[in-house]
């Protein structure tokens, strides 16, 4: 994400240098010196080399701009086993919090407890080399703002 304007993107880096890419249909077509390519979701490694992926969401307000909540916890739904981590100031992206490795879905059963104060977090799920896909993210907030 560009943090200043909120715009995300998705970054692939390959291997190998590209040429060319088209999309055909709903593949991702590509073109590396005499080979011809075509991008397969399904795979967690490129020439054997496992694939990261990182999911981060720009600073969520989660309401009233600038006013304190407190987290109290997070429910995760996903395809893989991801590291969980949450950013609390905005002044410094680099500081996230590790709460650890994760289960597939955390919706059964309890939330994940958690306390944190901020007036917005960033939630970052990464995942090492493993086929993934998140599916929602759900933030317990506690607003504690004195007045409506």
């Amino acid at each position: 994400c560009d943090w200043s304007s909120d715009v995300c993107s998705s970054d692939l880096t390959f291997s190998f240098n590209v040429s060319y890419f088209t999309q055909v249909g709903d593949e991702l077509c590509f073109r590396a010196g005499d080979n011809i390519m075509k991008f397969d979701e399904s795979l967690a490694t490129d020439s054997g080399v496992a694939i990261n992926g990182v999911v981060q969401w720009s600073w969520l307000g989660l309401g009233s701009p600038g006013v304190s909540k407190q987290l109290i916890g997070v429910d995760v739904e996903c395809d893989g086993t991801p590291d969980l981590s949450i950013g609390y100031n905005e002044k410094d992206k680099t500081a996230l919090v590790d709460i650890g490795t994760l289960p597939a879905d955390t919706v059964p059963g309890q939330m994940i407890p958690l306390s944190f104060l901020a007036p917005s977090f960033s939630v970052k799920l990464d995942f090492s080399g493993e086929s993934w896909r998140v599916l929602a993210v759900q933030l317990y907030i506690q607003n504690l703002r004195l007045t409506s």
